[in-house]
């Protein structure tokens, strides 16, 4: 269809652009936000709101995600961010990857 859209033909004939259905809608909020194993990634989440709230892209120093060695074995991320929170978030215990740690803060 013309210039993308679905939908019935208006006056003039230009087509109304017609919403995604909901599992169109549900399948792009699954890919970015659940990792294949059914865990909810929450850094992504994360960045979904912030995103919605501001109504922009968000810049590389608008969360700042700090992740250590654990000498026992693992690795703790703490997040903090100037722009959206009042404090530093941390995780709540030692995980197994980087990636982890930082969905985990």
């Amino acid at each position: 269809s013309p210039g993308g859209f679905g939908g019935a033909v208006a006056a003039g004939g230009i087509r109304a652009p017609v919403a995604p259905g909901p599992k169109a809608a549900a399948k792009k909020v699954t890919a970015v936000s659940v990792a294949a194993s059914g865990e909810i990634l929450w850094k992504s989440k994360l960045y979904e709101a912030s995103v919605k709230k501001v109504k922009r892209s968000l810049g590389k120093d608008d969360f700042i995600f700090s992740t250590q060695d654990v000498p026992s074995g693992g690795y703790i991320c703490t997040v903090g961010s100037p722009s959206f929170l009042v404090r530093e978030y941390s995780s709540e215990g030692p995980c197994a990857s980087k990636k982890l740690a930082e969905h985990s803060a």
